[in-house]
């Protein structure tokens, strides 16, 4: 049946539906290059199951949506926009949410999302995965990346499953890369909901406001907070032996431009990094 299906519909790509797991398998792709990965949209339950599913098939075929809401769970992100499409980006993105309910700040937001996804493309589908996340390993991160086959760029996602305050923080490091290549990395540009911070939000705005009041949801609605921004520079061998250590935490007091902009479960850390060849090494390049 499927056989006939595809064959009299050439021009159509088909989905295949793993049904919470039911038939994500060899089979279904013979027919459907593409099968949706599991009903379950939670960006933190979604870390573990593409993880898992990776240890057998590419982020190619995993259909990954960024949903409205977590219909299996309950749980709504702190920033479900920024949180989920973090996610969903290391493999086929797709949205299945109503946008006629994005407020003008979450559209804003998404057509970002979609303009850096559609640059990068080829290299979250069909790059080299490195895959730092695992069920019962204790760790309260998740790492992802995606490598071009020549090593020339990568981009890399660290997930931060629950906050906490002065924890140790281990560096980030890449994989895979070319030893004497000097790479330039670089933070994607994030917003996250100003209602994330409830009162803590009057520890960095000039003006005390009521945090659940009318005026906040009214400016929400049309504005969203940028993150921090990162920026490095650093050759292939200390990125991958010493790694990145990234910028503090906000843990309630103490904001300024040097802070990270991290709620709980708020995967916040995508780095595209592309690289020059150089020849030598001299002065300060590759310091971090």
């Amino acid at each position: 049946m499927l056989q006939s299906i595809v064959e009299q519909n050439p021009d159509v790509l088909f989905e295949g539906c793993s049904s919470g797991g039911n038939r994500f398998d060899l089979g279904i792709l013979c027919y459907m290059p593409q099968i949706w990965t599991s009903d379950d949209t939670d960006a933190y339950e979604r870390q573990l199951i593409q993880a898992g599913t990776s240890y057998g098939y590419p982020p190619s075929v995993m259909g990954c949506h960024v949903s409205a809401s977590a219909p299996t769970t309950r749980r709504r992100a702190p920033d479900p926009i920024e949180s989920r499409f973090n996610v969903a980006a290391f493999g086929v993105l797709g949205y299945e949410l109503d946008l006629g309910r994005l407020t003008p700040a979450e559209q804003k937001a998404v057509a970002a999302q979609i303009a850096y996804y559609k640059a990068h493309r080829r290299l979250f589908q069909y790059g080299r995965f490195f895959c730092g996340c695992a069920r019962r390993s204790g760790k309260n991160k998740c790492e992802w990346m995606m490598l071009a086959p020549d090593g020339s760029e990568a981009v890399v996602g660290e997930y931060l499953r629950l906050l906490r305050p002065n924890a140790e923080k281990p560096p980030l490091r890449l994989a895979g890369l070319a030893q004497d290549a000097l790479y330039e990395l670089e933070v994607r540009p994030q917003v996250v909901d100003v209602r994330t911070f409830g009162s803590l939000i009057n520890q960095i705005l000039p003006v005390k406001v009521n945090a659940g009041g009318h005026l906040m949801h009214a400016v929400a609605d049309r504005y969203m907070m940028p993150c921090e921004t990162e920026r490095y520079a650093a050759y292939g061998d200390l990125l991958m032996y010493a790694g990145i250590r990234q910028k503090q935490a906000f843990t309630g007091t103490g904001y300024n431009e040097n802070v990270r902009l991290m709620p709980d479960s708020h995967p916040a850390f995508i780095i595209c990094a592309g690289w020059t060849p150089r020849c030598g090494r001299t002065g300060e390049e590759g310091a971090l």
